[in-house]
Parts: structure tokens; sequence; C-alpha cells
């Protein structure tokens, strides 16, 4: 053998062991070592070298690429690999699952769902200042203006005996304030005024929501019981006043006058929120009929 029938020789060597090393290491997608190098395929990757329980001595098809439209050849034909299961395709689901509701399925909302229910401050030292805070909120609600936020802070002054402990404070306060509530989207309005108390309930009733007064009252002819105000605090000693404004008692009943008391006491049963008394009357002779009353703009 001639010099240039080894070298032939050794050529088809080299090609020969090239050609075993590149259908070694080609991936599921048919690159050469799965990312365009030659070389044995890393195991533990999917239809390369070292992967356990791929490939037709286990029966089960090495994992290829979902069928694109235009493919041919043995890709194309779905009955390749048996049945649709035994090929490693995924199938997308939907993201949204839409269903068709009919109107049986659907709840009603009902007033007493959406009743907005404002809070009410306890306190022995500043019931006017109490009162006028909420009766402020529940017109600003029923206005469609109230969103609890930075005017809360102010809102809150009236519950300390420095700003609520009495109607001339709270007169004074509400001077000061109106217009900062002005410029937070609150057009409420004050007047002081000396008028009998059913006068009042039937301005308050015919307000629809829009308007509210606080009435000075003695604390012993609303809560008669000796010691309702607490073992510590003299029942003449209270500054008592008491918020009118419309609302429900009863969630699924009618909208009515409701007394706002700051102040029920500790003993009885008297309610934060209740129906107007009969005493109510006589409580608030005793602090001559003068009442504080608010209003939303519009409804005076």
């Amino acid at each position: 053998m001639n010099a240039s029938q080894d070298a032939a020789a050794l050529a088809r060597e080299y090609k020969k062991a090239d050609i075993m090393s590149t259908e070694g290491s080609r991936g599921r997608s048919g690159r050469v070592g799965g990312s365009g190098r030659v070389g044995p395929g890393r195991p533990g990757r999917p239809g390369r070298p070292g992967r356990v329980g791929v490939g037709p001595a286990s029966g089960r098809p090495p994992i290829e690429p979902a069928y694109q439209e235009g493919d041919t050849g043995e890709r194309a034909k779905p009955w390749a690999w048996g049945t649709t299961s035994d090929r490693a395709r995924v199938r997308w689901q939907h993201l949204v699952e839409v269903t068709a509701v009919s109107r049986e399925d659907v709840v009603l909302q009902r007033p007493e769902d959406v009743r907005f229910l404002v809070q009410v401050f306890h306190t022995p030292s500043a019931c006017p200042g109490a009162a006028t805070a909420y009766l402020l909120r529940r017109i600003a609600y029923r206005a469609g203006a109230y969103a609890p936020g930075i005017q809360e802070h102010i809102f809150h002054e009236l519950n300390t005996s420095r700003e609520g402990g009495s109607i001339e404070k709270v007169q004074h306060w509400f001077t000061r304030r109106v217009s900062s509530l002005h410029e937070l989207g609150y057009r409420l309005q004050c007047r002081r005024v000396a008028t009998p108390t059913s006068a009042i309930l039937d301005w308050v009733r015919a307000g629809r929501g829009y308007r509210g007064a606080m009435l000075p009252t003695t604390y012993r002819k609303l809560h008669p019981i000796p010691g309702a105000a607490g073992d510590k605090i003299p029942d003449d000693s209270v500054p008592h006043a008491v918020g009118i404004t419309i609302d429900r008692l009863d969630p699924k009943g009618d909208e009515d006058l409701v007394m706002i008391d700051p102040w029920p006491g500790v003993l009885g049963d008297a309610k934060e929120r209740d129906k107007v008394p009969a005493a109510l009357e006589s409580a608030h002779r005793d602090r001559n009929f003068h009442a504080l009353v608010y209003y939303w703009v519009g409804w005076s």
C-alpha cells in the first residue's frame, strides 16, 4: 500500500468518527449538540444521551416539538407515535373560563346591603362636639361627598372637651373650620337657633337626611336612673347633648327621626341610636331650647 492509499484510508476513518460523534450529540430539535456545538449531549436533557426512560429502548417516543403547520414527513403524521396521549405534546388550556350566567344566578343587592353606618364616639365630657361630628359625617354621606381621609382629623377635634365641650365651643369651632370643610368639598352650614323642640324635629324630618340638629339637654331627664353616668361622674356635671338626624334603626325598615346619644351611660338599656323619646322636649327646655342646626347648602 502506497502513501496515497494510506492517506485516503486515514481520511475515511476520520470522517467516520466525525459522523458518529455528530449523530450522538443531536438534540430533540435535530440541531447539532442541541445548541450548535459539536460534541456529546449533556446528561439529563430531554432527547440526549443520559436521559433515562426515553427512546426506543424504553418503549416511549423521544420528545419532539409540537406539530407546526406546514410540517412534512413523519413529523406531520399524527399516527407516527401511536395515540395522542403517547405523544409528548402539551395542549394549552384557556386562561379564562367563560360561563353563561342567567338572571336566576344573579343576587340583587338589598337596601340594607349598602347601608353606611357612621360610628358614634362615646364621651361624657364632649357630648355636643361628638353629636356634631356624627351629624356632619351623616349629612355629607347623604350628599355623596363623605370620603374618610384627612378630614377625619378635623372631625376628631370635636371629640375633645376643648373643642366640643359646650354649644358655644362647637359654634366657634365651626366658624373656624367652615372654610376648610368647603375646600374639601363639604358644603355644610351651621346656624344657632332657639326654637321649640317640635319645630326642630319637623325641620330635620323635611330635610330627608340633608339636615341635622344638635340639642343641649339635661342628662337626668333622659337617663333618670341614679348613677347612670358612671361611678365617678355626677349626673349634673355631664355637658349632655344629643343629635337628631334621619336614619334607619332597622336595616329593613323605613327612615325616620333618630336620636344620637354620645353618652348613653353605664346603667339601664339606653342606646347610642334610638327613637326620639318623649322626654326630649323637657330635657331640651331646661337649656332654653338652644340648638345648632346643620344642613347641606341648598337644603336650608
